[in-house]
Protein backbone atom coordinates (compact mmCIF):
# COMPACT_ATOMS: atom_id res chain seq x y z
CA UNK A 1 0.00 0.00 0.00
CA UNK A 2 1.21 3.59 -1.00
CA UNK A 3 1.04 7.02 0.81
CA UNK A 4 2.66 10.26 -0.19
CA UNK A 5 4.16 13.29 1.47
CA UNK A 6 5.93 16.26 0.84
CA UNK A 7 9.17 17.54 1.97
CA UNK A 8 9.15 21.75 2.84
CA UNK A 9 12.05 22.65 4.85
CA UNK A 10 13.43 19.28 5.02
CA UNK A 11 12.03 16.12 4.69
CA UNK A 12 8.57 15.16 5.71
CA UNK A 13 7.77 11.30 6.16
CA UNK A 14 3.89 9.56 6.21
CA UNK A 15 2.08 6.13 5.61
CA UNK A 16 -0.62 4.57 5.81
CA UNK A 17 -1.66 0.59 5.16
CA UNK A 18 -4.93 1.98 6.03
CA UNK A 19 -6.99 5.28 6.13
CA UNK A 20 -5.74 6.37 9.47
CA UNK A 21 -3.73 10.05 9.95
CA UNK A 22 -0.17 10.39 10.50
CA UNK A 23 0.75 10.95 13.95
CA UNK A 24 3.87 12.93 15.94
CA UNK A 25 3.77 10.50 18.58
CA UNK A 26 1.23 7.57 19.06
CA UNK A 27 1.19 4.34 21.74
CA UNK A 28 2.24 1.60 19.62
CA UNK A 29 1.80 -1.90 20.64
CA UNK A 30 4.26 -3.77 22.86
CA UNK A 31 5.61 -7.17 23.22
CA UNK A 32 6.48 -7.02 26.39
CA UNK A 33 8.40 -5.12 29.42
CA UNK A 34 12.40 -5.54 29.82
CA UNK A 35 14.72 -4.36 32.13
CA UNK A 36 18.12 -3.98 30.40
CA UNK A 37 21.41 -2.96 32.19
CA UNK A 38 23.66 -0.42 30.77
CA UNK A 39 27.44 -0.99 31.01
CA UNK A 40 29.11 2.46 31.86
CA UNK A 41 32.51 3.02 30.71
CA UNK A 42 34.94 5.77 32.08
CA UNK A 43 38.17 6.22 31.15
CA UNK A 44 40.69 8.07 33.52
CA UNK A 45 44.28 9.64 33.04
CA UNK A 46 45.94 9.69 36.55
CA UNK A 47 48.63 12.47 37.16
CA UNK A 48 50.64 13.05 40.30
CA UNK A 49 51.14 16.95 41.95
CA UNK A 50 53.87 17.52 38.76
CA UNK A 51 51.29 16.37 36.13
CA UNK A 52 53.69 13.33 35.59
CA UNK A 53 51.47 10.06 34.45
CA UNK A 54 50.93 7.68 37.40
CA UNK A 55 50.57 4.06 36.05
CA UNK A 56 50.11 0.21 37.89
CA UNK A 57 47.01 1.65 39.53
CA UNK A 58 44.55 -1.26 40.25
CA UNK A 59 40.67 -1.34 40.52
CA UNK A 60 41.22 -1.22 44.65
CA UNK A 61 42.66 2.44 43.65
CA UNK A 62 39.88 3.75 42.72
CA UNK A 63 36.26 4.81 43.89
CA UNK A 64 33.73 5.66 41.37
CA UNK A 65 30.61 7.52 42.88
CA UNK A 66 27.40 8.42 40.69
CA UNK A 67 24.79 10.85 41.74
CA UNK A 68 26.41 10.63 45.24
CA UNK A 69 26.63 6.87 45.37
CA UNK A 70 29.47 4.41 45.38
CA UNK A 71 29.47 1.89 42.31
CA UNK A 72 31.41 -1.56 42.26
CA UNK A 73 33.79 -1.50 39.11
CA UNK A 74 32.16 -4.51 36.79
CA UNK A 75 35.52 -3.83 34.66
CA UNK A 76 38.81 -2.50 34.68
CA UNK A 77 42.19 -2.30 32.87
CA UNK A 78 45.27 -0.04 32.26
CA UNK A 79 46.24 0.49 28.60
CA UNK A 80 49.73 1.29 28.59
CA UNK A 81 52.22 2.72 25.12
CA UNK A 82 55.28 0.90 24.90
CA UNK A 83 58.68 2.81 24.74
CA UNK A 84 61.09 2.44 22.65
CA UNK A 85 60.85 0.23 19.32
CA UNK A 86 57.87 -2.39 21.11
CA UNK A 87 54.84 -3.24 19.21
CA UNK A 88 51.81 -1.48 20.03
CA UNK A 89 50.77 -1.05 23.35
CA UNK A 90 50.40 -2.82 26.91
CA UNK A 91 47.37 -4.21 27.84
CA UNK A 92 46.95 -5.12 31.54
CA UNK A 93 44.53 -6.63 33.78
CA UNK A 94 42.28 -5.48 36.34
CA UNK A 95 45.25 -7.00 38.92
CA UNK A 96 47.98 -4.98 36.98
CA UNK A 97 49.08 -8.19 34.90
CA UNK A 98 50.16 -7.72 31.19
CA UNK A 99 47.28 -9.29 28.99
CA UNK A 100 48.34 -12.09 26.83
CA UNK A 101 49.81 -11.09 23.35
CA UNK A 102 46.40 -11.94 21.46
CA UNK A 103 44.71 -9.17 22.94
CA UNK A 104 44.73 -5.75 21.27
CA UNK A 105 43.91 -2.76 22.97
CA UNK A 106 41.01 -1.01 22.18
CA UNK A 107 40.54 1.17 18.45
CA UNK A 108 41.06 4.91 18.70
CA UNK A 109 38.26 7.65 16.99
CA UNK A 110 39.51 10.99 16.47
CA UNK A 111 36.77 13.59 14.58
CA UNK A 112 39.05 16.99 14.05
CA UNK A 113 36.44 19.76 13.52
CA UNK A 114 38.41 23.32 12.28
CA UNK A 115 36.61 26.26 12.51
CA UNK A 116 36.94 28.94 10.07
CA UNK A 117 39.80 31.00 11.74
CA UNK A 118 42.88 32.85 10.24
CA UNK A 119 46.49 32.69 11.65
CA UNK A 120 49.56 34.58 10.63
CA UNK A 121 51.99 31.61 9.05
CA UNK A 122 54.64 31.99 11.96
CA UNK A 123 51.37 31.11 13.80
CA UNK A 124 50.06 28.24 11.82
CA UNK A 125 52.89 26.13 10.53
CA UNK A 126 54.43 25.16 13.78
CA UNK A 127 50.62 24.27 14.99
CA UNK A 128 49.32 22.55 11.93
CA UNK A 129 52.70 20.68 12.12
CA UNK A 130 52.17 19.61 15.78
CA UNK A 131 48.59 18.13 14.22
CA UNK A 132 49.98 16.53 11.32
CA UNK A 133 52.28 14.73 14.03
CA UNK A 134 49.90 13.94 16.72
CA UNK A 135 47.66 12.35 13.39
CA UNK A 136 50.40 10.37 12.34
CA UNK A 137 51.95 9.19 15.83
CA UNK A 138 48.46 8.17 17.40
CA UNK A 139 46.77 6.31 13.69
CA UNK A 140 47.55 2.68 13.98
CA UNK A 141 45.98 -0.75 12.66
CA UNK A 142 42.30 -0.57 13.38
CA UNK A 143 41.83 3.31 14.64
CA UNK A 144 39.59 5.79 12.43
CA UNK A 145 39.86 9.72 11.91
CA UNK A 146 38.18 12.07 10.04
CA UNK A 147 38.25 15.42 9.45
CA UNK A 148 35.39 18.15 8.84
CA UNK A 149 35.62 21.87 8.28
CA UNK A 150 33.19 24.33 9.31
CA UNK A 151 31.76 26.62 6.30
CA UNK A 152 30.92 30.21 7.62
CA UNK A 153 29.15 31.10 4.85
CA UNK A 154 26.67 28.22 3.92
CA UNK A 155 26.48 27.45 7.55
CA UNK A 156 27.20 23.77 6.98
CA UNK A 157 30.10 21.12 7.55
CA UNK A 158 32.46 20.43 4.80
CA UNK A 159 34.15 17.47 5.16
CA UNK A 160 37.30 17.32 4.14
CA UNK A 161 38.17 13.66 4.91
CA UNK A 162 35.84 11.31 5.68
CA UNK A 163 36.07 8.46 8.60
CA UNK A 164 39.57 6.79 7.36
CA UNK A 165 42.90 4.63 8.76
CA UNK A 166 45.28 6.36 6.14
CA UNK A 167 46.98 8.13 7.54
CA UNK A 168 48.80 9.99 4.91
CA UNK A 169 45.70 10.90 3.78
CA UNK A 170 44.50 12.89 6.84
CA UNK A 171 47.90 14.59 6.51
CA UNK A 172 47.73 16.02 3.69
CA UNK A 173 43.97 17.00 4.30
CA UNK A 174 45.66 18.82 6.97
CA UNK A 175 48.17 20.77 4.78
CA UNK A 176 45.48 21.69 2.52
CA UNK A 177 43.74 23.47 6.17
CA UNK A 178 46.68 24.84 7.06
CA UNK A 179 46.86 27.26 4.01
CA UNK A 180 43.23 27.53 4.02
CA UNK A 181 43.67 29.06 7.85
CA UNK A 182 46.78 31.30 7.25
CA UNK A 183 46.87 34.79 6.69
CA UNK A 184 48.21 35.92 3.48
CA UNK A 185 47.85 32.33 2.07
CA UNK A 186 46.93 32.50 -1.95
CA UNK A 187 44.32 29.48 -0.88
CA UNK A 188 42.68 31.06 1.70
CA UNK A 189 38.88 31.38 0.09
CA UNK A 190 37.53 33.70 2.57
CA UNK A 191 39.24 36.75 3.15
CA UNK A 192 36.81 38.60 5.47
CA UNK A 193 35.94 36.27 8.66
CA UNK A 194 32.77 37.64 10.60
CA UNK A 195 33.66 38.86 13.90
CA UNK A 196 37.70 38.69 13.43
CA UNK A 197 37.75 41.76 11.16
CA UNK A 198 39.81 42.34 7.84
CA UNK A 199 42.10 39.47 7.36
CA UNK A 200 44.25 41.31 4.54
CA UNK A 201 47.78 39.72 3.86
CA UNK A 202 48.66 42.87 2.96
CA UNK A 203 48.24 43.22 7.38
CA UNK A 204 50.03 40.37 8.26
CA UNK A 205 53.12 40.82 5.87
CA UNK A 206 54.00 43.77 7.99
CA UNK A 207 56.77 43.16 10.52
CA UNK A 208 54.99 45.09 13.18
CA UNK A 209 52.91 41.36 12.53
CA UNK A 210 48.82 41.62 13.35
CA UNK A 211 49.09 41.99 16.90
CA UNK A 212 50.27 45.88 16.55
CA UNK A 213 47.33 47.97 16.16
CA UNK A 214 49.24 50.64 14.45
CA UNK A 215 50.59 48.49 11.65
CA UNK A 216 47.08 47.15 11.46
CA UNK A 217 45.62 50.87 11.17
CA UNK A 218 48.18 51.86 8.64
CA UNK A 219 47.93 48.92 6.47
CA UNK A 220 43.62 49.48 5.96
CA UNK A 221 44.17 53.41 5.86
CA UNK A 222 47.39 52.27 2.35
CA UNK A 223 44.02 49.48 1.10
CA UNK A 224 41.58 52.14 1.40
CA UNK A 225 40.38 49.77 4.13
CA UNK A 226 37.02 51.60 6.17
CA UNK A 227 35.15 50.07 9.09
CA UNK A 228 31.83 51.60 9.16
CA UNK A 229 31.36 51.68 13.24
CA UNK A 230 32.86 54.63 14.87
CA UNK A 231 32.61 53.01 18.23
CA UNK A 232 34.96 55.08 20.50
CA UNK A 233 33.90 58.70 19.19
CA UNK A 234 30.32 57.38 20.38
CA UNK A 235 31.67 56.93 23.93
CA UNK A 236 29.69 59.05 26.67
CA UNK A 237 30.89 59.99 30.13
CA UNK A 238 29.61 57.78 33.41
CA UNK A 239 31.20 54.61 33.03
CA UNK A 240 32.07 54.21 29.64
CA UNK A 241 28.59 52.79 28.66
CA UNK A 242 26.60 54.20 26.00
CA UNK A 243 22.91 55.89 25.55
CA UNK A 244 21.18 53.16 23.39
CA UNK A 245 17.97 54.58 22.18
CA UNK A 246 19.89 56.64 19.48
CA UNK A 247 22.45 53.99 18.80
CA UNK A 248 22.06 52.52 14.96
CA UNK A 249 25.63 51.05 16.08
CA UNK A 250 23.93 49.00 19.18
CA UNK A 251 21.11 48.17 16.66
CA UNK A 252 23.47 46.91 14.33
CA UNK A 253 25.82 45.14 17.07
CA UNK A 254 23.03 43.38 18.40
CA UNK A 255 21.26 42.12 14.90
CA UNK A 256 25.27 40.64 14.44
CA UNK A 257 25.03 38.96 17.72
CA UNK A 258 21.74 37.48 17.32
CA UNK A 259 23.49 36.11 13.54
CA UNK A 260 26.17 34.46 15.81
CA UNK A 261 23.92 33.03 18.26
CA UNK A 262 22.72 31.07 15.00
CA UNK A 263 25.47 30.44 13.50
CA UNK A 264 26.92 28.84 17.06
CA UNK A 265 23.44 26.96 17.58
CA UNK A 266 24.03 25.64 14.16
CA UNK A 267 27.44 24.50 14.43
CA UNK A 268 26.81 23.07 17.79
CA UNK A 269 24.34 20.86 16.40
CA UNK A 270 27.25 19.87 13.72
CA UNK A 271 29.22 18.82 16.90
CA UNK A 272 26.48 16.99 18.31
CA UNK A 273 26.26 14.61 15.01
CA UNK A 274 29.60 14.43 15.26
CA UNK A 275 30.22 12.98 18.23
CA UNK A 276 27.39 10.62 17.52
CA UNK A 277 29.00 9.42 14.85
CA UNK A 278 31.50 8.12 17.11
CA UNK A 279 28.53 6.46 19.59
CA UNK A 280 28.74 3.21 18.05
CA UNK A 281 32.60 2.37 18.07
CA UNK A 282 34.21 0.66 20.73
CA UNK A 283 37.55 2.42 22.29
CA UNK A 284 38.69 5.57 23.01
CA UNK A 285 37.19 8.36 21.47
CA UNK A 286 38.22 11.94 20.95
CA UNK A 287 36.75 15.07 19.59
CA UNK A 288 39.50 18.09 18.92
CA UNK A 289 37.68 21.47 18.32
CA UNK A 290 39.75 23.44 16.63
CA UNK A 291 37.88 26.77 17.32
CA UNK A 292 37.08 30.60 15.99
CA UNK A 293 33.69 30.77 17.45
CA UNK A 294 32.18 28.87 20.55
CA UNK A 295 31.20 31.74 22.91
CA UNK A 296 29.74 32.12 26.05
CA UNK A 297 27.64 34.99 24.78
CA UNK A 298 27.43 34.47 21.65
CA UNK A 299 28.42 37.95 19.28
CA UNK A 300 29.69 39.09 22.41
CA UNK A 301 32.96 40.65 20.09
CA UNK A 302 30.48 43.03 18.48
CA UNK A 303 29.71 44.99 22.28
CA UNK A 304 32.76 44.85 23.33
CA UNK A 305 34.28 46.73 19.74
CA UNK A 306 31.56 49.43 21.34
CA UNK A 307 33.88 49.59 24.15
CA UNK A 308 31.26 47.76 26.60
CA UNK A 309 33.32 45.64 29.38
CA UNK A 310 30.49 42.97 28.99
CA UNK A 311 27.54 41.59 27.03
CA UNK A 312 24.52 44.69 27.86
CA UNK A 313 22.61 42.81 30.76
CA UNK A 314 19.35 42.90 28.87
CA UNK A 315 20.95 41.19 26.23
CA UNK A 316 22.38 38.53 28.16
CA UNK A 317 19.44 36.25 28.15
CA UNK A 318 19.24 36.11 24.29
CA UNK A 319 23.08 35.24 23.78
CA UNK A 320 24.02 33.22 26.39
CA UNK A 321 24.83 29.70 24.89
CA UNK A 322 25.51 27.72 28.20
CA UNK A 323 21.60 25.54 27.08
CA UNK A 324 23.64 24.80 23.94
CA UNK A 325 26.90 24.16 25.34
CA UNK A 326 25.19 21.68 27.79
CA UNK A 327 23.68 20.05 25.29
CA UNK A 328 26.79 19.20 23.15
CA UNK A 329 28.45 18.28 26.71
CA UNK A 330 25.07 15.50 27.63
CA UNK A 331 26.10 14.28 24.12
CA UNK A 332 29.99 13.60 24.22
CA UNK A 333 29.15 12.37 27.89
CA UNK A 334 26.62 9.80 26.13
CA UNK A 335 28.78 8.67 23.47
CA UNK A 336 31.70 8.35 25.94
CA UNK A 337 33.79 11.27 23.79
CA UNK A 338 36.46 13.02 25.02
CA UNK A 339 36.62 16.94 24.14
CA UNK A 340 39.11 18.84 23.20
CA UNK A 341 38.56 22.23 22.15
CA UNK A 342 41.32 24.42 20.92
CA UNK A 343 41.29 28.27 20.27
CA UNK A 344 43.95 28.56 18.10
CA UNK A 345 44.03 32.59 17.26
CA UNK A 346 44.84 33.20 21.35
CA UNK A 347 44.56 36.36 22.69
CA UNK A 348 44.91 39.76 19.73
CA UNK A 349 44.53 37.54 16.69
CA UNK A 350 41.81 39.29 15.57
CA UNK A 351 42.93 41.44 12.50
CA UNK A 352 41.87 45.10 12.36
CA UNK A 353 39.49 46.35 14.60
CA UNK A 354 36.59 48.72 14.10
CA UNK A 355 37.71 52.53 13.27
CA UNK A 356 41.19 50.96 13.23
CA UNK A 357 42.21 54.01 11.30
CA UNK A 358 41.58 55.78 14.90
CA UNK A 359 40.46 54.10 17.53
CA UNK A 360 42.69 50.47 17.41
CA UNK A 361 45.39 51.77 19.68
CA UNK A 362 43.51 52.93 22.47
CA UNK A 363 40.77 49.78 21.97
CA UNK A 364 42.78 46.69 20.82
CA UNK A 365 43.92 45.72 24.63
CA UNK A 366 41.16 45.70 26.22
CA UNK A 367 39.06 44.01 23.37
CA UNK A 368 41.22 41.16 23.08
CA UNK A 369 41.08 40.10 26.34
CA UNK A 370 37.18 40.58 26.46
CA UNK A 371 37.15 38.26 23.91
CA UNK A 372 39.66 35.48 24.80
CA UNK A 373 37.53 35.37 28.23
CA UNK A 374 34.42 35.12 26.51
CA UNK A 375 36.13 32.47 24.26
CA UNK A 376 37.56 30.07 27.12
CA UNK A 377 35.39 30.20 29.60
CA UNK A 378 33.09 28.21 27.43
CA UNK A 379 35.77 25.94 25.92
CA UNK A 380 37.29 25.10 29.62
CA UNK A 381 33.63 24.00 30.75
CA UNK A 382 33.70 21.29 27.32
CA UNK A 383 36.91 20.34 28.30
CA UNK A 384 36.51 19.82 32.00
CA UNK A 385 32.81 18.20 32.02
CA UNK A 386 34.12 15.97 29.10
CA UNK A 387 37.55 14.49 30.76
CA UNK A 388 39.39 16.71 28.11
CA UNK A 389 42.35 19.90 28.45
CA UNK A 390 41.38 23.11 26.85
CA UNK A 391 44.48 25.64 25.35
CA UNK A 392 44.56 28.92 23.54
CA UNK A 393 47.13 30.54 21.44
CA UNK A 394 49.03 28.78 18.29
CA UNK A 395 51.82 27.94 20.25
CA UNK A 396 50.31 26.63 23.63
CA UNK A 397 47.72 24.27 21.33
CA UNK A 398 51.03 22.74 19.40
CA UNK A 399 52.46 21.72 23.13
CA UNK A 400 49.05 20.29 24.02
CA UNK A 401 48.57 18.31 20.92
CA UNK A 402 51.31 15.89 22.10
CA UNK A 403 49.37 15.35 25.47
CA UNK A 404 46.48 14.56 23.70
CA UNK A 405 48.16 11.20 22.00
CA UNK A 406 49.68 10.32 25.19
CA UNK A 407 45.53 10.43 26.38
CA UNK A 408 44.57 8.10 24.02
CA UNK A 409 47.94 5.93 24.18
CA UNK A 410 48.13 5.53 28.38
CA UNK A 411 44.92 5.54 30.61
CA UNK A 412 42.63 3.01 32.44
CA UNK A 413 39.43 2.14 31.68
CA UNK A 414 36.41 1.92 34.67
CA UNK A 415 33.51 0.51 34.13
CA UNK A 416 29.96 -0.13 36.38
CA UNK A 417 26.84 -1.34 35.99
CA UNK A 418 23.58 1.22 35.34
CA UNK A 419 19.93 1.31 34.95
CA UNK A 420 18.35 2.60 31.95
CA UNK A 421 16.65 6.23 31.94
CA UNK A 422 13.03 6.40 31.03
CA UNK A 423 13.96 10.01 29.96
CA UNK A 424 17.47 11.70 28.99
CA UNK A 425 18.89 12.61 32.29
CA UNK A 426 22.36 13.81 33.43
CA UNK A 427 24.10 11.73 36.32
CA UNK A 428 27.28 13.07 38.21
CA UNK A 429 30.62 11.08 38.02
CA UNK A 430 33.36 11.33 40.54
CA UNK A 431 36.66 9.28 40.26
CA UNK A 432 38.78 9.28 42.86
CA UNK A 433 42.01 7.47 43.87
CA UNK A 434 42.83 6.63 47.36
CA UNK A 435 45.82 8.33 47.22
CA UNK A 436 44.65 12.61 47.68
CA UNK A 437 48.43 13.47 46.21
CA UNK A 438 47.10 11.90 42.80
CA UNK A 439 45.46 13.90 40.42
CA UNK A 440 42.22 12.32 38.33
CA UNK A 441 40.98 13.64 35.02
CA UNK A 442 37.55 11.77 33.68
CA UNK A 443 34.13 13.31 32.52
CA UNK A 444 31.86 14.21 35.35
CA UNK A 445 28.93 13.44 33.85
CA UNK A 446 27.35 10.44 32.44
CA UNK A 447 24.04 11.67 30.41
CA UNK A 448 21.52 8.62 30.36
CA UNK A 449 19.66 8.43 27.05
CA UNK A 450 16.42 7.11 26.22
CA UNK A 451 15.96 4.58 22.89
CA UNK A 452 14.21 7.86 21.28
CA UNK A 453 17.34 9.79 21.79
CA UNK A 454 19.83 6.81 20.66
CA UNK A 455 17.96 6.10 17.27
CA UNK A 456 17.90 10.21 16.55
CA UNK A 457 21.73 9.96 17.25
CA UNK A 458 21.89 7.05 15.14
CA UNK A 459 20.14 9.24 12.43
CA UNK A 460 22.15 12.35 12.46
CA UNK A 461 25.32 9.93 12.79
CA UNK A 462 24.59 8.21 9.16
CA UNK A 463 25.13 11.66 7.84
CA UNK A 464 29.04 11.43 8.39
CA UNK A 465 29.71 7.81 7.79
CA UNK A 466 27.65 4.38 7.20
CA UNK A 467 25.38 3.18 9.85
CA UNK A 468 26.98 0.14 11.95
CA UNK A 469 25.07 -3.51 12.00
CA UNK A 470 23.26 -5.64 9.88
CA UNK A 471 19.70 -4.10 8.74
CA UNK A 472 16.68 -5.49 10.71
CA UNK A 473 14.32 -4.94 7.75
CA UNK A 474 14.99 -5.00 4.29
CA UNK A 475 14.49 -1.24 3.23
CA UNK A 476 14.64 -0.39 -0.29
CA UNK A 477 15.08 3.07 -1.89
CA UNK A 478 15.22 4.91 -4.96
CA UNK A 479 14.94 8.21 -5.78
CA UNK A 480 13.19 9.70 -8.96
CA UNK A 481 13.60 12.17 -11.50
CA UNK A 482 15.09 16.03 -9.65
CA UNK A 483 13.65 19.09 -10.46
CA UNK A 484 15.67 22.50 -10.07
CA UNK A 485 13.20 24.82 -8.10
CA UNK A 486 15.25 27.76 -7.56
CA UNK A 487 18.68 29.03 -7.58
CA UNK A 488 19.95 26.60 -5.05
CA UNK A 489 17.42 24.10 -4.54
CA UNK A 490 16.43 20.94 -6.20
CA UNK A 491 13.60 18.76 -5.34
CA UNK A 492 13.49 14.49 -6.10
CA UNK A 493 10.55 11.97 -4.68
CA UNK A 494 12.71 9.26 -2.69
CA UNK A 495 10.29 5.88 -2.49
CA UNK A 496 11.15 3.53 0.41
CA UNK A 497 9.44 0.15 0.50
CA UNK A 498 9.36 -2.13 3.60
CA UNK A 499 8.39 -6.01 3.10
CA UNK A 500 5.10 -6.27 5.01
CA UNK A 501 5.91 -9.79 6.20
CA UNK A 502 8.95 -8.12 8.49
CA UNK A 503 6.70 -5.85 10.76
CA UNK A 504 5.13 -7.32 13.18
CA UNK A 505 1.44 -6.59 13.92
CA UNK A 506 -0.43 -8.00 17.13
CA UNK A 507 -3.78 -8.96 17.29
CA UNK A 508 -6.54 -6.75 18.34
CA UNK A 509 -10.06 -6.12 18.42
CA UNK A 510 -12.55 -6.98 15.19
CA UNK A 511 -9.94 -9.66 14.01
CA UNK A 512 -7.57 -6.98 12.97
CA UNK A 513 -3.76 -7.25 13.02
CA UNK A 514 -2.18 -3.61 14.32
CA UNK A 515 1.36 -2.34 14.56
CA UNK A 516 3.11 1.07 14.36
CA UNK A 517 6.19 2.01 12.36
CA UNK A 518 8.11 5.04 13.02
CA UNK A 519 10.26 7.20 10.48
CA UNK A 520 13.26 9.42 10.90
CA UNK A 521 14.74 11.59 8.48
CA UNK A 522 17.85 14.14 9.04
CA UNK A 523 19.95 15.82 6.86
CA UNK A 524 22.84 18.15 7.23
CA UNK A 525 20.86 21.72 6.33
CA UNK A 526 18.78 20.89 9.37
CA UNK A 527 21.47 20.01 11.93
CA UNK A 528 21.41 22.84 14.87
CA UNK A 529 17.65 24.05 13.77
CA UNK A 530 14.69 22.86 15.73
CA UNK A 531 13.73 20.21 12.84
CA UNK A 532 16.67 18.53 13.37
CA UNK A 533 15.33 15.11 12.69
CA UNK A 534 11.78 14.70 11.61
CA UNK A 535 10.19 12.10 13.03
CA UNK A 536 6.54 10.92 12.24
CA UNK A 537 4.53 7.47 13.85
CA UNK A 538 2.02 5.76 11.49
CA UNK A 539 -0.31 3.04 12.72
CA UNK A 540 -1.30 0.24 10.65
CA UNK A 541 -3.57 -2.42 10.28
CA UNK A 542 -4.86 -4.96 8.39
CA UNK A 543 -7.53 -8.18 8.79
CA UNK A 544 -6.21 -10.91 10.16
CA UNK A 545 -7.52 -13.28 7.48
CA UNK A 546 -4.88 -11.71 5.30
CA UNK A 547 -2.05 -12.66 6.66
CA UNK A 548 -0.90 -15.27 3.25
CA UNK A 549 -1.46 -12.15 1.17
CA UNK A 550 0.83 -9.92 3.55
CA UNK A 551 3.76 -12.36 2.88
CA UNK A 552 3.99 -11.06 -0.47
CA UNK A 553 3.51 -7.19 -0.22
CA UNK A 554 5.04 -4.43 0.84
CA UNK A 555 4.41 -1.15 2.32
CA UNK A 556 5.36 1.86 0.67
CA UNK A 557 6.26 5.68 0.95
CA UNK A 558 6.72 8.40 -1.12
CA UNK A 559 8.50 11.05 0.42
CA UNK A 560 9.84 14.52 -1.40
CA UNK A 561 13.17 15.78 -0.61
CA UNK A 562 14.24 19.22 -1.24
CA UNK A 563 17.66 19.84 -1.01
CA UNK A 564 20.26 22.61 -1.85
CA UNK A 565 23.37 22.06 -3.78
CA UNK A 566 25.65 21.34 -1.29
CA UNK A 567 23.80 18.72 0.24
CA UNK A 568 25.36 14.65 -0.63
CA UNK A 569 23.34 12.49 1.44
CA UNK A 570 20.70 12.16 3.71
CA UNK A 571 20.07 9.74 6.80
CA UNK A 572 16.43 7.64 7.33
CA UNK A 573 15.82 5.11 10.26
CA UNK A 574 12.56 2.99 9.76
CA UNK A 575 11.59 1.92 13.06
CA UNK A 576 8.95 -1.20 13.87
CA UNK A 577 7.21 0.38 17.12
CA UNK A 578 6.51 -3.40 17.84
CA UNK A 579 9.36 -5.38 17.74
CA UNK A 580 11.92 -2.08 17.92
CA UNK A 581 13.55 -3.82 14.57
CA UNK A 582 15.53 -0.72 13.26
CA UNK A 583 17.37 -0.17 9.83
CA UNK A 584 19.30 3.10 9.32
CA UNK A 585 20.08 4.43 5.52
CA UNK A 586 22.56 6.72 4.74
CA UNK A 587 21.09 7.82 1.21
CA UNK A 588 23.23 9.86 -1.56
CA UNK A 589 20.96 12.12 -2.74
CA UNK A 590 20.85 12.57 -6.71
CA UNK A 591 23.95 14.09 -8.44
CA UNK A 592 23.10 18.07 -9.02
Amino acid sequence: MRASSVLCLIIAVCSSLVAAPPQQSSTAPQLGETLDISIVNVDVIVTDRNGNRVRGLTRDDFELIENGSPRPLSNFAEYRARTGEGRGDVVLDAFGAPVGEGTAPPPRSIVLFVDAFALPRYDADPMFAAMKKMIRDAMRAGDVASIVMWNPIAFRPDVVVGYTSDSRRLTRAIDDLREFSTLGSRRRGITTVRGSGIVSPDVVNLNAGPRNPEARATAMRDEGITVASNALSNRVSGGGQFSNAVRPDFTDARFFAMREFSEQRRKAGIIKALIASMASIEGRKALILATHRLSLFAGGEYFYALGYNDVPPHERAWLDTRPVMSSVIDAANAAGVTIYPIYPEGLGNEGALPNAANAAAQLNGAYDYQVLTNETSALSNLAIKTGGMMAWGAKDVATLLPRINDDLNSYYSLAYRSTPASEDTRRGITVKTKNPDYRVRARREYAATTEETKIRQRVTAALFREPDGKPRLSVQASFGPQKKEDRNAWRAPLTLRIPMSQLVALAGEGKKRSGSMSIYVASAASLGTDAEVTHQTQPFSYPDTSSVKVASQYVTYDVDVRYDEASQFIAVAVVDDVSRDTTVLRLKLPRH
